[in-house]
């Protein structure tokens, strides 16, 4: 990994995910907290660190604003959702959402940007199904 890379995930780690964080807290009135497997983009380029915020963060954002249309959307946030693990993984066989105990987990595989993402639409199935 080079210093481009780096620097990526430097802005990812202090800035862009603090924003997230911030923003999930104030829509859903309760901390959640992200967790990034950073070792699972332990061989990935510049462009595929830059896709983070767009095809992993932004989803998962959209998909809490969606839960939280409404009061009962928080509340089940509240009570149900107290972490987020986002990881990269190698094939889109390996990409998927799904919610376990009171953590919701994406797998995302940032080097296709067609079919490697999970949608929005799809994690908010999964948080409204784990909630």
């Amino acid at each position: 990994m080079g210093l481009r890379e780096k620097r990526i995930i430097h802005q990812l780690q202090n800035k862009t995910i603090p924003a997230y964080e911030a923003a999930w807290a104030k829509k859903a009135g309760t901390k959640i907290k992200l967790q990034v497997d950073w070792d699972s983009f332990s061989d990935c380029n510049e462009e595929i660190l830059e896709r983070v915020e767009r095809f992993g963060l932004k989803k998962i954002s959209e998909a809490i604003d969606a839960v939280c249309v409404d009061n009962l959307g928080k509340e089940a946030i509240q009570d149900g959702l107290k972490a987020i693990d986002l990881k990269h993984v190698p094939d889109r066989a390996s990409v998927a959402a799904s919610m376990a105990n009171t953590t919701l987990k994406v797998c995302v595989d940032f080097s296709d940007i067609y079919k490697g993402y999970v949608s929005e639409f799809t994690i908010q199935e999964v948080l409204e199904n784990g909630l």
